[in-house]
């Protein structure tokens, strides 16, 4: 029995689009700003804060790395249940209700006053924040055409880098000069402006028909079809979490705990690495096209540049070596994210009936990682503890030895993720299962 997917493999995808309006490119805007807070939220806690946190809620390590976790659990578990919610419902319903209970945790996030409070605003952000990244890629298949995907992914990838990059020296700046509390107002404050906006779009646009089919486990099945793809999700989840753990948790303050740099110097490597990514991630799905769509060529270079980025990181701190050394292993880190949309189209080319799900299958286990990253490294840290030193402002300075043991153990998952990309199969863009046959 051939499916009506395979009788359409390969076949183009571009026709029966209508013209974008002024309204679809404002509303397009809009989304990508309220995306670009919510990855600030993803981004900057607890990493940019971690100290800041530490010392104002008089807390441990661990619970301070809770906020991480709690986010991005959270993050990934509403992302298998939004992909099928957006397939059905579309994009923008599903963003406007995100987009609501994101303001609700970050406000209450900025109310905290206690760390129960505390981490409950975090799990609020999460389930709001889920919404976000999967109906704006919803939208984005809706609007263009297959051929442009990786373009368009690309744009959204620069939007994360933007916020990535505010994560930084402007946030910590801010944070430094002013409070957490303000720093993170403001935000919630333009969240409400983005949202009363979108709320009048949303008023006035066209949506699409809901669709009729029902949700159950069943809707799942499409996005596990094929071991290619399974294991695409692997080594997009390591290239994810690797660096988002170090930028958005533990890169900071691992710098300053193993070099004894400042708050500044620690935070100028973020920087660089976020400038490093916004350009792969404007550039690479561009000419990934111009290659013809070739994806595996990014996949191979991203595995190799995380395996080479944790080698060094555990080398240095196996010598002690200087500072210099473990930014350039961070630098080799941000790199290998960089192509992060490669990775997203890819996935697109095996699921083209099913983009929302697969890809929230595909963030949502970067997430399960990053989470995991972040429970490992508080136990970790929280184990060392006795042989830690009290820092400046109330801060804790942990031994060398907790992060060799953190870090090698992430070397050890990025194994696997060097071997598969290696093996995998180049699609060039088209619409195919390039390693498993559909089931009938």
């Amino acid at each position: 029995m051939v499916t009506e997917r395979q009788k359409n493999i390969g076949a183009p995808e571009d026709a029966g689009r209508g013209k974008i309006s002024a309204a679809d490119i404002l509303s397009l805007i809009v989304m990508l700003g309220i995306y670009c807070v919510a990855s600030i939220h993803r981004i900057g806690i607890p990493g940019a804060v971690f100290d800041a946190l530490q010392a104002d809620f008089r807390t441990t390590a661990g619970t301070v790395s809770l906020l991480g976790v709690s986010f991005t659990v959270v993050y990934a578990c509403d992302m298998l249940l939004i992909g099928p919610l957006a397939d059905k419902f579309g994009g923008m319903r599903m963003l406007l209700t995100g987009t609501l209970i994101l303001f609700c945790g970050s406000l209450a996030f900025v109310l905290s006053r206690d760390t129960v409070f505390l981490i409950g605003s975090r799990i609020l952000v999460g389930l709001g924040a889920g919404f976000i990244y999967l109906s704006l890629v919803k939208e984005l298949t809706r609007l263009f055409p297959v051929r442009y995907f990786a373009v368009v992914m690309g744009l959204v990838y620069a939007t994360s880098s933007v916020s990535n990059l505010l994560s930084t020296y402007p946030l910590v700046f801010f944070c430094e000069k002013t409070s957490w509390r303000t720093a993170f107002g403001t935000l919630t404050v333009l969240l409400g402006i983005l949202a009363a906006v979108f709320f009048v779009l949303f008023r006035n646009a066209r949506l699409p028909a809901v669709g009729t089919a029902k949700i159950s486990l069943r809707s799942y099945a499409p996005a596990f079809r094929n071991a290619a793809c399974l294991k695409l999700y692997y080594c997009s989840a390591c290239n994810m979490a690797v660096f988002l753990f170090a930028q958005g948790v533990i890169g900071k303050k691992f710098l300053q705990d193993v070099t004894s740099c400042g708050s500044v110097r620690a935070t100028g490597v973020i920087f660089v690495c976020t400038i490093i990514t916004s350009l792969e991630m404007m550039f690479s799905g561009s000419i990934s096209f111009l290659l013809k769509n070739r994806r595996k060529p990014f996949l191979v270079s991203s595995a190799l540049l995380q395996f080479f980025s944790c080698s060094v990181i555990i080398a240095g701190i196996v010598s002690g070596a200087p500072f210099w050394l473990y930014a350039a292993g961070f630098f080799m880190m941000a790199s290998g994210f960089g192509f992060s949309g490669i990775y997203t189209a890819t996935v697109r080319d095996m699921n083209p009936e099913h983009t929302a799900l697969a890809v929230g299958v595909l963030n949502a286990l970067g997430n399960v990682f990053i989470a995991a990253f972040s429970f490992l490294c508080g136990l970790l840290l929280d184990l060392f503890r006795d042989r830690a030193l009290a820092g400046e402002a109330g801060s804790v300075r942990y031994p060398p030895q907790a992060y060799l043991f953190l870090w090698g153990t992430i070397l050890l998952l990025v194994v696997p993720m060097v071997y598969w990309c290696f093996r995998a199969r180049e699609t060039f863009g088209k619409n195919t299962v390039p390693a498993a046959k559909e089931k009938a």
